[in-house]
């Protein structure tokens, strides 16, 4: 793994970076729509986000929030595409998953595409049945 890595929370200054890794993972979101500025400064505000910066810029995010009944939703964990492959997944999910025990955190559940699902599983989550996901505009 490359040593020039800084794992920390993120702040507003990093929405603008995360912005574009999400508009080159448009497939992750309904409609191929992803967050507006709003939403991701809600939850960068408000939820549990991450960033992974190497040679002092942001490579990769890892964003979820709080649930009712003790556990956590991650909602994004994205990587630059030209870094993949260099471990930065696995430790923001490994520093991710501390700031959870830390809180004293029951459980987290995520969404997941098969390829994403089997690094979770290879981390030790149990894969559950097949779901589709359901979406709907008003």
């Amino acid at each position: 793994m490359p040593e020039n890595i800084v794992l920390r929370p993120a702040s507003r200054k990093d929405i603008a970076t995360m912005r574009k890794l999400m508009e080159k993972e448009k497939d992750l979101f309904p409609d191929n729509d992803p967050w507006s500025v709003g939403y991701t400064e809600g939850i960068v505000a408000n939820g549990i986000v991450l960033v992974a910066e190497m040679d002092g810029r942001v490579a990769g995010f890892i964003a979820g929030e709080k649930l009712l009944g003790g556990g956590t939703m991650i909602w994004l964990r994205i990587i630059e595409p030209s870094l993949r492959g260099l471990g930065l997944g696995t430790m923001l999910s490994d520093y991710f998953e501390q700031i959870l025990r830390d809180q004293n955190t029951k459980w987290m559940i995520s969404y997941a595409k098969p390829k994403v699902a089997n690094f979770h599983k290879k981390r030790g989550a149990f894969i559950g049945g097949e779901y589709l996901e359901i979406f709907k505009e008003f």
